[in-house]
C-alpha cells in the first residue's frame, strides 16, 4: 500500500507542477501537422497530458500532444510529424529556446514509451550550395538527437537524416515558402 500512495503522491506532485507551469504560460510551443496535412494555429492554452509514467503540460495541437496521442493509440507506425515554426537561427545548428522546450517535452514522452524508435530529418531551402545545406540539415538533426540522448533516450532508438534541399513543401521563390522548406520532421519508425 505505501508504494501505491507514493505513486499517487508523485502523480499529484507532477500534476501540480504542470498546472503551475501552465498557469504562468512559460512558452508558446511550436506546432506541427502530420505529414501532408495543414493545421490551423491553435491558441496557446496549455493543458495537462498524462503519460504512462508522468504528466506534462502541452499546447493543443502541438507536436507534443500529437506525438503522445499517436503513441497511446493503436495506429501503426510509421508516422511523420512536422515541426512548424523556426527551430533554429538562420545558418545555425543551435536550437531556439522554444525548440529546446519542445525537445524537453519530447524527451518525457519518448521516455514514457521506451520501445519507440524515431528518425529526425532536417531539411533546408535551396538558398546556397547544396553541400552546405546538407551539412546544415545534418548538424541540426544530430543536435536534436543529441538533446534526446542527453535527456535519457537511448541512442539506439534515434536515427538522423540530413536531407538538405529536397522534398520542398513551399515555393523557394518566396520567403514564406523557404521558411516552410527549412524544417525538421520526426518520424516514429517503430511503436
Amino acid at each position: 500500500m505505501p508504494a501505491r500512495r507514493n505513486a499517487i503522491a508523485r502523480m499529484a506532485g507532477l500534476a501540480a507542477f504542470a498546472l503551475t507551469v501552465g498557469a504562468i504560460g512559460c512558452r508558446p510551443a511550436p506546432s506541427v501537422a502530420p505529414e501532408g496535412e495543414a493545421r490551423a494555429a491553435a491558441p496557446a492554452k496549455g493543458h495537462i497530458l498524462l503519460l504512462p509514467d508522468s504528466a506534462i503540460v502541452v499546447d493543443p495541437g502541438s507536436i507534443e500532444e500529437q506525438l503522445a496521442q499517436f503513441l497511446a493509440s493503436k495506429e501503426p507506425a510509421p508516422r511523420t510529424f512536422r515541426f512548424v515554426g523556426r527551430e533554429f537561427e538562420p545558418w545555425a545548428s543551435e536550437p531556439t529556446p522554444e525548440t529546446l522546450q519542445t525537445m524537453y517535452a519530447l524527451v518525457q514522452i519518448l521516455r514514457a514509451y521506451p520501445h519507440v524508435t524515431v528518425t529526425i530529418t532536417g531539411y533546408t531551402d535551396n538558398v546556397g550550395p547544396d553541400e552546405r545545406n546538407r551539412a546544415l540539415a545534418t548538424a541540426r538533426a544530430k543536435k536534436l538527437a543529441g538533446l534526446l540522448e542527453q535527456g535519457g533516450v537511448r541512442p539506439v532508438r534515434i536515427s538522423t537524416v540530413g536531407a538538405g534541399p529536397i522534398d520542398f513543401i513551399g515555393d523557394n521563390a518566396t520567403e514564406a515558402g523557404r521558411q516552410l522548406n527549412r524544417r525538421i520532421e520526426l518520424t516514429v519508425t517503430r511503436k
